[in-house]
């Protein structure tokens, strides 16, 4: 499965003309092979997702794409009570009959995919076609406006990089590039709990008022916290994707510690 890098929004002016930009669905990746649903690691799913399904069936295609939820976010996915009310937002073709498509580039695949649409998947309630832009201040306008999750940036002339006997293993590209619409937030720090393990990834996490919790990735943000706590209230400015229905942070990442009291980090450094 073919999956993107992720750059900053400040880079996307090096894309020139040839790329297309999609909306980033915050869902599940999702192929339908064979007739069936599967995971990005091959899981089959389709009795979760029967009512996709019946709208697909007859359909002897490899296709690539999400199960989303309207107004709903990839956690809520899970919950079983979900399971009937998602889409399957489909983003590109591999396979058609016994032709592998997976050698042509996005540009020619796309136009496949929409002629597919327009023949045998016009109508269907719950399969719907990622609409891409060609223009990138165009497609942003679009993510500030109904403030979705970001964009996946595509380069029209790349081929599909993995092949229909790998489906399953991930292969990143530097031909599909991610970009998040990223939010910032300051919230102070009620709580801080280590990780249990020597994992190298995260070293425990700060726990924000509402039960968001944060990631501390080294013990030298741990030991700044344990620093600034004697000195105030200690606050997280933080990115974040988007609020949960519980009020909580969803993909929160620490930018910096900061004191309550408005005191600034270097004169605590110095003491």
């Amino acid at each position: 499965m073919m999956k993107a890098y992720s750059i900053s929004l400040e880079n996307v002016k090096v894309l020139n003309d040839g790329w297309v930009f999609e909306r980033k669905y915050d869902g599940i990746r999702q192929l339908w092979v064979s007739g069936k649903l599967f995971s990005e690691f091959g899981v089959d799913n389709t009795s979760k997702f029967n009512h996709i399904k019946e709208e697909l069936e007859g359909i002897d295609a490899v296709l690539d794409g999400e199960i989303c939820l309207e107004n709903g976010s990839s956690i809520d996915i899970k919950e079983r009570k979900n399971w009937n009310k998602v889409s399957y937002v489909v983003f590109d073709l591999l396979k058609l009959g016994k032709v592998d498509l997976t050698k042509l580039p996005l540009i020619e695949r796309r136009k496949i995919l929409f002629k597919l649409f327009k023949e045998k998947l016009k109508g269907k309630k719950f399969i719907k076609l990622s609409v891409g832009f060609f223009n990138f201040d165009e497609a942003w306008k679009q993510v500030l406006k109904n403030n979705w999750e970001g964009l996946i940036a595509k380069n029209l002339y790349s081929p599909y990089e993995s092949s229909l006997d790998n489906l399953f293993k991930v292969k990143r590209s530097w031909n599909w590039l991610k970009i998040k619409n990223w939010k910032e937030a300051k919230e102070k720090i009620v709580g801080f709990e280590r990780s249990n393990s020597n994992s190298v990834f995260s070293k425990g996490a700060f726990i924000l008022e509402n039960g968001t919790r944060i990631s501390a990735l080294n013990k030298e943000i741990v030991k700044e916290y344990e620093n600034l706590r004697q000195f105030g209230n200690v606050l997280a400015e933080f990115y974040y994707l988007k609020k949960t229905k519980d009020g909580k942070y969803f993909h929160p990442k620490l930018k910096r510690l900061v004191l309550e009291n408005g005191m600034k980090e270097e004169r605590i450094s110095t003491f």
